[in-house]
């Protein structure tokens, strides 16, 4: 989601630098600063609208939401649900590195009331995931809202985590 440059935090940074360095900042004139400004917020526009740095904002945040996943406790769900074990959180992680390199971010990173890691991708109307359970069982589901599920037995091996992620890749983007 694109972040508005905030002129606050660009007078922000001025005067961080202008601290640092006053004796550089007293010689330039309006024009030159002006120039600057400008060219910062060139930048953070440019940014903003780029596709690497938004995937890597949904990546970082996949990661944060497995960090909090790994956390909850046994019953975490009010129904008694197995906390996700080390080993899925683990798998999880490595399958979200596979993502990464395959430039395919999720949408959210769940605990599984099966017990386990849910790596779950919504597009319009189109829903994938690829659950990892405790049991180091790896399950792979893709459909449509007007479509029956196809669900999967994915390898703990990088090949049948390519070909998933790749399937998952051409479902969301059909």
């Amino acid at each position: 989601m694109p972040v508005p440059v905030q002129h606050q935090e660009i007078a922000d940074l001025f005067e961080a630098d202008r601290l640092r360095h006053p004796a550089i900042y007293e010689t330039f004139s309006q024009p030159v600063t002006d120039a600057y400004t400008n060219m910062l917020e060139r930048i953070q526009q440019t940014r903003e609208r780029s596709m690497f740095w938004g995937n890597e904002g949904r990546f970082a945040a996949a990661s944060a939401e497995l960090m909090k996943v790994a956390g909850l406790p046994n019953g975490w769900d009010s129904y008694g649900a197995e906390a996700p074990a080390p080993v899925s959180v683990s798998t999880a992680s490595y399958i979200l590195s596979i993502l990464r390199r395959s430039n395919v971010p999720p949408s959210r990173i769940a605990a599984s009331a099966e017990g386990g890691v849910g790596i779950c991708f919504v597009e319009g109307d189109k829903y994938a995931d690829i659950e990892i359970f405790n049991d180091e069982e790896i399950l792979a589901t893709i459909y449509r809202s007007d479509s029956a599920p196809r669900i999967w037995e994915v390898g703990n091996r990088d090949d049948s985590i390519f070909e998933a992620v790749e399937q998952i890749r051409a479902h969301l983007s059909a």
